[in-house]
This record gives structure tokens, C-alpha cells and sequence, in this order.
């Protein structure tokens, strides 16, 4: 015998809710939304660009293998990691081998050769990445570019022999460069335009212009880096740059150590031990043309620079030297 059941009203209301909450949130499950991670082997004919289309937010995204492809990354929270060997390439003639516009996406532990390929790694369109571990190299044009509103944290990384500049920074960019060697640029290791930067620990050496150079009012905080063997100036700061800088090495570059001029200034901190050492260059220590402004310490020139350590300008602003 069948029996009828009745539900009181305020049970009627919660069971609806609790169907229109499954609802809601199956779809959302179902689509992928969390932690989750892809394997991409390349030489088995994977593609990271095809995985990536199939990926959402949260998505880690490894990589084994020979691969050549332009990736592409355009979605959020991406990690695209490099196991042990992974390599990446791309056809020559591309604006990059990587290209990011994404925010929060890390590129780790890839060997990069952009041999005929402008940018190793581009991030542009306001994306935000991580780069972390890689080794980029050959480049036709810059190691890596960071514009248009975009922010990187570029960690632990080989920058070698790029034919134009080893990092760019360009319209409004903003990064945090730490612990990088960039080496053989063919131009200037470090540059900036319209841009900030903090350059902390990294080695800026044998560079085919100048070791950083910071113009078109831009800023930077460099501390604690060995820049040297640089073919023009070590640090350069022009057309209303401004910069800090604290504990480098400076050493052994073919021009200046530090150059400031038109309408720029470098601020050297007064505390104990702030003191760059700033030795052994072919033009003088510090340059500081005119209007320029230098603030801070006496610095440390070491073994001296030739000709002489400091050249002063009567239109530069010196506090403190």
C-alpha cells in the first residue's frame, strides 16, 4: 500500500535550496576549476599551446621533451614548468617564444634558444608573470620584455647572449629582477623607458653597451650587484631618471661607472656599508654632467678608474660627496 508523503512548507524551502545550490555549483566542478596538472611531452608530439587551450585557472602544466612552438598564454593563474632537459624553441621570424598577457602565470626551468626569434619571453597587455630558473639565449632582440602595464618577478635566471638588449622595461612596466646573470647582450643588459625596477643581486656583465640604463623617467632601486666588463658606462641614469644605489660592485666598463646627466639623479645612501665600489673603469668613476644631481656618501673607488675617479660638471647638483 502506497502512503502518501507530506512535507511541511519550511522543508519544501530547504530541499529547493539545497537543489538550486547543486546547481550552482556542479557546472563550475565540472569545468575544471582548481588545483590541476597536465603533462605535455614533446617529443612524443605533445603541444604546450593545444594543452593550454584546454587548461583553466590553477592549472599546472608540466613539460618534458624537445619542444618548438610560439606558447601563447593568455589565461590566469598558469604554471608552466620545464621538467629536467625541457627545451623550448620557436619558427623564426616570431615576436617571441613565449608571450604572456595572463596574470599570476610562472615560466620555470625551461632552456630557451630563440635563435631568430625576437623576445625569449614577452609579457605585455597588463599580464603579470613569474619567470623563474630559465636559461634564454640567442635571441634576435631581447632576452626579456616587459610592457604595457605589465609586472614581472624575473628570478634566478641565464639572460645570454641576446643581439639587442638582455631586459627591457618599456610604457609603464614595473619588475623586480633578482639573482639573474646577463651576460653578452648585445646592447645594454638592463634598460628602461617610462619604468621601475628593483635590481637586486644580479651579475650585469660583458655587456655590449652599458651594464643598466635608466631614461625616460624611469626608476630604479640597484643594490648589491656586480656590474662589470661592460662596453659603455656601468650604471647610465638620462632624461629625468632617477636611481638608488646601494653596495655594487662596479668594475672593469669601458666608459664611466656611473653617468648621470640631463635632468637625472642617483642617490647614494649615507649608512655604513652603503658604499659602491666603483674601481678600474676607462673613463671616470662617476660621471655627473650637466643637470645631473648626485646625493650621498663619499663612495669607494678601489684601485681608482682612469683618468680620474669623479669628473663633476658646474651645472651638476653634488650633496654630500
Amino acid at each position: 500500500m502506497l502512503r502518501k508523503v507530506f512535507f511541511a512548507p519550511q522543508l519544501l524551502v530547504a530541499f529547493t535550496l539545497v537543489g538550486l545550490f547543486a546547481l550552482t555549483v556542479l557546472p563550475v566542478e565540472a569545468q575544471g576549476v582548481g588545483t590541476l596538472t597536465l603533462r605535455v611531452d614533446c617529443d612524443k608530439g605533445d603541444s604546450i599551446q593545444e594543452t593550454i587551450k584546454k587548461s583553466w585557472e590553477h592549472t599546472t602544466i608540466e613539460v618534458f621533451g624537445t619542444c618548438n612552438e610560439h606558447v601563447d598564454i593568455d589565461k590566469d593563474r598558469i604554471r608552466l614548468i620545464g621538467r629536467p632537459g625541457a627545451k623550448l624553441s620557436a619558427p623564426s621570424g616570431l615576436s617571441s617564444v613565449i608571450s604572456i598577457r595572463g596574470r599570476i602565470v610562472e615560466v620555470k626551468d625551461f632552456e630557451i634558444d630563440a635563435d631568430g626569434v625576437w623576445n625569449g619571453i614577452l609579457v605585455l597587455g597588463g599580464g603579470y608573470a613569474m619567470i623563474n630558473g630559465n636559461e634564454i639565449r640567442n635571441t634576435s632582440g631581447d632576452g626579456i620584455m616587459v610592457r604595457d602595464g605589465s609586472v614581472a618577478d624575473i628570478y634566478d635566471n641565464k639572460i645570454l647572449r641576446s643581439t639587442y638588449m638582455g631586459v627591457s622595461l618599456y610604457v609603464g612596466a614595473s619588475a623586480n629582477i633578482v639573482g639573474n646573470t646577463i651576460e653578452e647582450s648585445g646592447n645594454v643588459g638592463i634598460i628602461f623607458g617610462g619604468s621601475e625596477a628593483s635590481i637586486i643581486d644580479n651579475k650585469i656583465i660583458n655587456n655590449g653597451a652599458g651594464g643598466i640604463w635608466i631614461g625616460g623617467n624611469s626608476s630604479a632601486s640597484i643594490n648589491s650587484n656586480i656590474i662589470e666588463g661592460n662596453t659603455h658606462s656601468g650604471v647610465g641614469v638620462v632624461e629625468s631618471g632617477s636611481a638608488d644605489l646601494a653596495g655594487n660592485t662596479i668594475r672593469g666598463n669601458g666608459l664611466a661607472g656611473v653617468s648621470v646627466e640631463r635632468n637625472s639623479s642617483i642617490t647614494m645612501p649615507p649608512w655604513a656599508g652603503g658604499a659602491n665600489l666603483i674601481e678600474g673603469n676607462n673613463y671616470h668613476g662617476i660621471l655627473c654632467g650637466n643637470s645631473g644631481s648626485m646625493i650621498g656618501i663619499p663612495q669607494n673607488f678601489g684601485s681608482g678608474n682612469t683618468p680620474a675617479d669623479e669628473l663633476i660638471d658646474p651645472g651638476c647638483d653634488k650633496i654630500g660627496f
